[in-house]
């Protein structure tokens, strides 16, 4: 395949993800078909197809989009100016802020997401293991910076993964607002606490 040609098939491709996207927010996931979507594209089904080999396939391309600006924004907080513990603060703070301003302000885009979370697409896996990746980052920077002492960074970095769960997954959120729970004050909290025990360190055994 040439350049110019590779290029109009990425254009193509990019043309179907975004209109896709636009109907699967303005009318649900389950309530889109292919059809809607070469409709909306000017175009046949089976041109569709050329670009995509199924629904699931441009959802995945969608889901992929948006954790991965998710994560970019993540990581930005997590190494921009100041004391790393300033910005693990700031990061916890942050995931809760994201994925309420993200998911909880469009249910049809936390539709999306959701089903994708829900049948742990490797979509979703694989951005688990980068945020997870991410706390492990951040916690050895503050080792190095002395602001940490040493401690088993890989076991302590899963901790905090796991301790940020509720700010993370648009389901479990949602169902925290249902409870009148306030998500914010627990992410202030959180972060405190969590900061507590890196700096108080962790060696197993």
């Amino acid at each position: 395949m040439s350049d110019l040609i590779q290029a109009r098939h990425d254009a193509m491709r990019v043309r179907v993800i975004e209109t896709a996207q636009g109907l699967f927010e303005a009318y649900g996931y389950n309530k889109t078909t292919v059809a809607d979507i070469a409709r909306a594209l000017d175009m046949s089904p089976a041109n569709v197809y050329r670009f995509f080999e199924s629904k699931r396939e441009i959802m995945a391309a969608i889901t992929h989009n948006h954790v991965q600006q998710y994560e970019t924004d993540a990581r930005a907080v997590a190494f921009g100016p100041g004391k790393v513990a300033d910005r693990f603060r700031k990061l916890v703070v942050f995931l809760e802020e994201a994925t309420r301003t993200r998911y909880l302000a469009n249910p049809k885009l936390r539709e999306l997401v959701s089903i994708a979370m829900a049948e742990s697409w490797p979509e979703i896996d694989a951005h688990i293991d980068r945020m997870r990746l991410l706390f492990r980052d951040i916690i050895e920077a503050g080792i190095t910076s002395g602001e940490f002492p040493p401690q088993a960074v890989d076991p302590v970095a899963g901790c905090c993964h796991a301790a940020v769960i509720l700010f993370t997954h648009p389901v479990v959120l949602a169902e925290c607002d249902r409870k009148g729970e306030d998500s914010r004050l627990i992410a202030r909290v959180m972060a405190e606490f969590l900061l507590s025990a890196l700096k108080a360190g962790f060696k197993p055994g």
